[in-house]
């Protein structure tokens, strides 16, 4: 992933733009980096799972948490 991508979800935010990201999520198992691409704007997310993967399951957990703690916010 591009090291700005938040940046680049804040500006499209602030044009009022819908921002998704199609991505295998490898780096949303940081929950810091995830919780900045939502809190920039993030609208969207598609995961590919990689199974044998053990980071890609723990991105995809890291994103089910915090779509269900964003829906209560």
């Amino acid at each position: 992933m591009r090291d700005d991508l938040p940046d680049l979800i804040q500006y499209a935010e602030t044009l009022g733009e819908v921002s998704g990201l199609l991505s295998d999520g490898l780096r949303l198992a940081d929950e810091l980096y995830l919780d900045r691409l939502l809190k920039s704007g993030l609208d969207h997310l598609l995961l590919v799972l990689q199974p044998g993967n053990e980071q890609s399951w723990q991105a995809v957990g890291n994103a089910m948490v915090e779509d269900y703690r964003w829906l209560y916010i």
